[in-house]
């Protein structure tokens, strides 16, 4: 997925802002950063991990789908090997997840569950209003109302 350096790049950029976001969202103590931030990239990391290993997975899967005549022992064989992965990394995510959730009060640990469900929404509603020309206000328009858009970027309060 990352063939050249413009898509690593992005990604940092986007890490880079749901960290951002995330801690804005949280209100951290400084101690509390101090043990967060390692237990969430320790997540992270995994995550990205098991993506790595499903992606690879069904990369193999790929040539058994296209043929005519599929071998089915590898397609189950693959399959197992997904099912293995993804068993793997739920158990270890809930193990650090629950050592994630000892550093937080439970009113931040709701805002952390909030935001994990609601973050892919607003990079994919982010990434959408980027390259959907219709939403650029502000630019070759003779109406005075039609300012800038919004900051999509300013953090959100959910208290």
């Amino acid at each position: 997925f990352c063939a050249d350096g413009g898509d690593r790049a992005e990604r940092q950029r986007i890490q880079d802002f749901k960290v951002w976001k995330l801690m804005s969202t949280l209100e951290l103590s400084e101690d509390q950063s101090s043990r967060f931030m390692p237990a969430f990239n320790e997540i992270e990391k995994l995550h990205s991990a098991f993506i790595e290993s499903k992606q690879t997975i069904v990369r193999k899967l790929e040539p058994q789908l296209d043929s005519k005549n599929p071998d089915q022992g590898q397609v189950d064989r693959l399959l197992n090997d997904l099912d293995k992965e993804e068993h793997n990394y739920l158990r270890r995510k809930d193990y650090l997840q629950n050592n994630l959730f000892k550093i937080l009060t439970p009113v931040q640990r709701a805002k952390y569950l909030r935001f994990e469900m609601e973050f892919p929404r607003l990079l994919r509603d982010m990434i959408k209003d980027r390259n959907n020309p219709d939403n650029m206000r502000g630019h070759n328009s003779d109406d005075p109302n039609d300012g800038p858009r919004p900051n999509r970027m300013a953090p959100r309060r959910w208290d």
